[in-house]
């Protein structure tokens, strides 16, 4: 996914695996906890236990991001991310590698109630000042990249909203005043985008995302 949204993606991949060997976690348009968008690297291990215990609702990390915008090291979390069940999860991802980190939170001037977040991991050394402030540069590109919806246009979320009526390429020409080709080029885009097989799966992901429920963003 990050390919889609992030200039240079290959290079930003191998510095974020450099910076954080143990893992590092983006996710974009978070709205109560769901993002439009997640990429993990963090040891699967370690995602499907957070998964199973409920962690998000203890973690100092996520409980920080929700209410912060700027950028922080996990050493630096208040006192109160040392207490009950939130040091149970630093316990915990300690185990996994997650030893230190530092989080980057920002929150969409146009869009308020969308944050987009960007956690990383490594065993064995804060991180840097240097290494933190690259993080927010790929935060900030990546917030870019995505726009409101996914990094879906609005025509083609239009299409994928026409498909989920039950319209087919040649009835969406016709209610568009577009050619079939073009439809299917909006298809294929928004299959791309997605990280969708076919056309089918392009609109169970977007109406998984929230995306075909109301009018696109622009």
């Amino acid at each position: 996914m990050l390919k889609n949204i992030v200039p240079h993606h290959k290079e930003v991949a191998a510095k974020l695996s450099d910076i954080a060997p143990s893992g590092y976690t983006m996710a974009l348009n978070v709205c109560y906890l769901t993002p439009q968008v997640q990429v993990t690297t963090y040891p699967e291990a370690w995602v499907k236990r957070y998964r199973e215990m409920h962690f998000v609702s203890h973690d100092p990390v996520a409980i920080w991001s929700t209410v912060n915008s700027g950028s922080t090291r996990w050493s630096d979390l208040p006192l109160w991310a040392h207490t009950g069940l939130s040091e149970l999860v630093i316990t915990e991802g300690r185990e996994y590698g997650l030893a230190y980190g530092a989080s980057v939170a920002r929150r969409n001037d146009t869009c308020p109630t969308l944050r987009c977040v960007l956690f990383a991991a490594r065993p064995d050394r804060e991180l840097t000042d240097l290494e933190i402030d690259y993080l927010v540069d790929v935060l900030d590109q990546a917030m870019t990249g995505i726009g409101f919806n996914s990094g879906l246009s609005a025509v083609e979320l239009e299409t994928l909203r026409d498909l989920a009526a039950g319209l087919s390429h040649q009835q969406i020409a016709a209610i568009r005043e577009i050619s079939a080709q073009t439809v299917r080029k909006r298809i294929d885009r928004a299959k791309v985008v997605l990280g969708a097989r076919n056309a089918m799966q392009a609109v169970g992901i977007a109406a998984r995302l929230g995306l075909l429920d109301a009018p696109a963003m622009l």
